[in-house]
C-alpha cells in the first residue's frame, strides 16, 4: 500500500486481490500448523458452508504454550455450536471466531468487501456475515498457535472467569461497540434484500435488542 490503511482496511484489501475458490486469512505475527489450510478446506467442501474456523493455541512471545486455547480462552461451547447461537454471542457479546483461524468461499467474496466503515473488526463482520449466508463449520480442534504478547499473558492466565465476564459486559455497553453491530445487522438487511434473501425471524429479533441497547 502506498499508504497505511489500517488493519481492517488492509484485509479488505487483501481480501480483494484474492482470486481463488476459497480465501484465508493470516496475521503477521501468529503461526498457521502444517495442516492449517488442508483442514479448513476439507471441512468447508465436507460440510457446503461458507465459512469454516478452527481453534488455536495460545502461547507466549516464543512459542511457548500457556496451556489452553481460543475456544476455551472464550468460553466458547463448540461442541454444540450452531449458526443461530453463533450469532448471539458474536452480535451481543464478543467474536469469538478469529480471522487467523478462518476460510471463506467466494460465496462471501463481495459481501465482505462491503463491510460498514463503522464495524470495527474484520473477523467479527464476516462471522455474522456467514451466520446469515451460507452458514458456519467450526472445526475442534488447534489448526494454529496464537501468539500474546507482553501483558497479555498475565492477563490471560490470572483473569478468572467471573472478572472476564465483567470485562466483556463492559465492552459490550460501550457505545461504539453497539454501533458496529447495529452497521453490521444495517449492511446485512441491505445485502439480503439486494441478493432476494429472505432473513429469518432471529435476525430481526437480534435486531430489534440491539436497537434497544444502541437507545440506553
Amino acid at each position: 500500500n502506498e499508504h497505511s490503511l489500517g488493519f481492517k482496511n488492509n484485509f479488505l484489501r487483501a481480501i480483494s486481490l484474492c482470486k481463488g475458490e476459497c480465501i484465508a486469512l493470516s496475521d503477521q505475527d501468529d503461526v498457521w500448523y502444517d495442516d492449517h489450510l488442508s483442514t479448513l478446506y476439507t471441512a468447508i467442501q465436507n460440510s457446503g458452508k461458507s465459512l469454516a474456523v478452527g481453534d488455536a493455541d495460545m502461547v507466549d512471545s516464543e512459542l511457548h504454550p500457556l496451556g489452553l486455547t481460543n475456544f476455551h480462552w472464550m468460553s466458547f461451547d463448540r461442541r454444540n455450536a450452531n449458526e443461530m447461537e453463533m450469532v448471539d454471542s458474536i452480535a451481543l457479546w464478543r467474536g469469538m471466531l478469529t480471522g487467523m483461524n478462518m476460510m471463506f468461499t467466494r460465496q462471501l467474496y463481495n459481501m465482505i468487501l462491503q463491510m460498514p466503515e463503522d464495524c470495527l473488526y474484520h473477523d467479527v463482520w464476516i462471522s455474522l456475515l456467514a451466520c446469515f449466508f451460507g452458514g458456519v463449520i467450526i472445526v475442534d480442534k488447534p489448526i494454529s498457535a496464537y501468539r500474546t504478547h507482553g501483558r497479555n499473558v498475565t492477563g490471560h492466565l490470572k483473569n478468572n472467569r467471573h472478572s472476564r465476564l465483567r470485562s466483556i459486559i463492559g465492552h459490550c455497553l460501550r457505545s461504539q461497540n453497539q454501533r458496529d453491530r447495529m452497521s453490521a445487522m444495517d449492511r446485512i438487511e441491505v445485502i439480503a434484500s439486494n441478493n432476494n434473501v429472505n432473513l429469518n425471524t432471529h435476525f430481526y429479533t437480534l435486531k430489534r435488542v440491539i436497537e434497544r441497547r444502541e437507545s440506553v
